[in-house]
């Protein structure tokens, strides 16, 4: 877990990772989108070579809001690296039709470029779908 964020995440085989908000305010904020972005799926993209694409499954059930640049970040970060992902999972958000809605749109973007995007009802079924486990 990342002390600064309350950003969970774990790693998943096949090569993957899931991420869960466990923020008191909701917020996926500027830390937040940093830590993905600089510390995670960099560390993703390192474990995957030599493969197919790594999954990701983001459990956003918490988050009520977002700021306008971690949601550009995690986008343009995205957009950039369609080849390296092999399919990402969604748990949108349960109590901001806001945050549900900013999410769908998000996907609606990258699914332009190729990515499999799932929504699932919780990390279970996104892990499921893909039959990841977690890794040992």
């Amino acid at each position: 877990m990342d002390p600064k964020t309350g950003y969970r995440v774990w790693w998943v085989d096949p090569i993957g990772f899931v991420s869960e908000t466990a923020l008191d305010s909701g917020v996926l904020c500027d830390a937040c989108a940093d830590f993905i972005c600089d510390v995670v799926k960099p560390m993703m993209e390192a474990r995957s070579v030599g493969t197919k694409g790594f999954y990701i499954a983001h459990d956003w059930g918490r988050v009520t809001s977002y700021t306008h640049y971690a949601r550009k970040r995690l986008i343009d970060y995205m957009l950039k690296r369609s080849k390296l992902t092999a399919g990402c999972g969604l748990v949108l958000s349960r109590s901001s039709p806001f945050a549900r809605a900013g999410a769908m749109t998000a996907a609606a973007a990258i699914r332009m470029v190729g990515y499999q995007i799932r929504f699932g009802a919780d990390v279970s079924e996104m892990c499921g779908f893909w039959n990841l486990k977690r890794a040992r």
